[in-house]
């Protein structure tokens, strides 16, 4: 495989040329690992045909449909917002706007989004330039990771899935709930115990997540390491940053 920046030729691989293509072709959307954005070949062509990246599983992305967690908003020194980066668990990559940034409102870290938009590199970075972005429960995060392993096979499901979420600057510091560790229940079937690890980090969340040593402390259950680990390998919750959660 090439290195990242490479540009082919206009023929690209099909060797079909960019003036047999009609103008205006409306592209097909195709579902994607974020993984596949970043280390397939780029290729630059010209006239009428449309860039596009061919994918180590040998698919050609010229428009894509992605699915993942808004981890980090991209801000100038003034505090603007300059794009956003999103993470599906296979890779992070950034969205890009030359236009306005409107596409962007209403949108924070943490959100799953979907992202209708065309894959493009500049100074060997990937980017996907958004044409729509929709926000959807994580419930499509989990269903999209099944479809890709569907559909690229074995090598796809040994994709690591985990997601690290960088947070926006904070203005004011928020004041951490003090932990009443006082009573406990010692139910600790698979369910009662996930489903406790996710009430502890929702009530005591201020905004920037709950260290996973607390959990541990407050839950106090052999094995709670484990299902932490477990939630996150499911998209339950994600890392803020190492060692540090909050429920998606």
């Amino acid at each position: 495989m090439s290195d990242i920046g490479y540009f082919k030729d206009k023929s690209g691989p099909s060797g079909i040329d960019a003036t047999q293509r009609k103008p205006y072709e409306r592209l097909t959307a195709i579902k994607s690992a974020i993984k596949e954005i970043n280390n397939g070949d780029y290729y630059k062509l010209e006239g009428w045909d449309p860039n596009y990246i061919l994918s180590p599983y040998g698919r050609q992305l010229s428009r894509v449909n992605v699915i993942g967690v808004l981890t980090q908003k991209n801000m100038t020194e003034d505090m603007e917002l300059q794009g956003i980066n999103v993470d599906d668990g296979t890779g992070s990559v950034m969205l890009r706007t030359f236009e306005s940034m409107s596409i962007f409102s209403g949108l924070e870290v943490g959100d799953v989004i979907q992202i209708i938009g065309k894959p493009r590199e500049f100074n060997q970075t990937r980017y996907i330039v958004p044409e729509i972005i929709t926000k959807v429960s994580k419930d499509w995060l989990i269903l999209r990771k099944l479809e890709l392993e569907r559909d690229l096979g074995a090598d796809f499901q040994n994709t690591p899935s985990k997601i690290n979420i960088t947070q926006p600057p904070q203005r004011e510091e928020t004041p951490t709930p003090t932990v009443d560790n006082t009573t406990k229940n010692e139910d600790t079937s698979a369910t009662n115990v996930f489903d406790r690890i996710m009430s502890h980090i929702k009530e005591n969340d201020a905004g920037d997540g709950i260290d996973i040593e607390d959990i541990k402390e407050s839950i106090n259950i052999p094995g709670c390491e484990e299902k932490i680990q477990e939630l996150l390998k499911l998209g339950e919750i994600f890392e803020v940053r190492p060692g540090r959660v909050k429920v998606l």
